[in-house]
């Protein structure tokens, strides 16, 4: 079951990634973000919200990475290859909400 949650989430992952080093504010909104071994699952928590964007803040709130969004209310990220820390990660829906949520790599 973990290899077909693994290759399910390599399919539907978008690769962009970004370094930059600006700060954010977010609006929440509901929606979940939810970690199986180095997968990440998000979900905008309302099938007519699709997510744009999600942002990796470190602890100091300096954004680190961008991963472009799928465009679909859920998504699977594989993210082994990110450096190992504890981020507040930010999804941006298409509508312009956002929510937030720490998650540890390690």
């Amino acid at each position: 079951m973990k290899q077909a949650i693994i290759i399910f989430a390599l399919v539907l992952t978008s690769f962009g990634l970004n370094a930059h080093t600006d700060s954010y504010t977010p609006q929440q909104t509901t929606g979940s973000i939810v970690m199986i071994d180095a997968v990440m699952l998000v979900s905008s928590g309302d099938a007519s919200e699709t997510i744009a964007e999600i942002q990796f803040f470190t602890t100091g709130k300096q954004l680190q990475f961008t991963l472009t969004g799928c465009l679909t209310s859920s998504c699977a990220y594989a993210v082994a290859y990110l450096p190992r820390n504890t981020y507040q990660v930010v999804v941006t829906l298409d509508n312009g909400k956002t929510f937030t949520q720490k998650v540890v790599l390690d």
